[in-house]
């Protein structure tokens, strides 16, 4: 896959990042999901997207593997998959994890730094130690 990808159509969008979610196994009725855009974890990911969420991912995990050989395997589950919980407002996300789960080599990378305002999200969007 070429980097940065090409760009997925608007309306594409949202089974792209519904794809993405399946990919990094998070099951239908998570938190995560409502807050999705138009998350449809319900319906079939049309073959063309589903290809392009693995390939997203194994780009991903490609990256981490150089920038971060250190992290344990696989490294994008344990990158994504973090104990935490969610506080939802209208237009903000916090994404609430343990102190004791600061991981130094995440936050080398600068995964963790907040975003702020994503369009396509349609939330701000913020992490916090706690």
């Amino acid at each position: 896959m070429t980097w940065p990808p090409p760009p997925v159509p608007e309306q594409a969008l949202p089974a792209l990042l519904g794809a993405l979610a399946t990919r990094l196994g998070v099951p239908p009725g998570d938190p995560v999901r409502r807050l999705l855009p138009g998350d449809a974890s319900d319906k079939a990911t049309p073959p063309a997207l589903a290809a392009r969420a693995d390939a997203l991912c194994a780009a991903w995990e490609a990256w981490l593997a150089e920038q971060a050989p250190d992290l344990p395997m696989p490294r994008l589950d344990h990158v994504c998959r973090r104990p935490g919980h969610l506080r939802v407002q209208p237009g903000w996300v916090e994404v609430v994890m343990p102190l004791d789960d600061v991981d130094t080599r995440i936050r080398r990378l600068g995964l963790d730094l907040d975003p702020g305002w994503l369009p396509w999200f349609g939330y701000a969007l913020r992490y916090r130690y706690a």
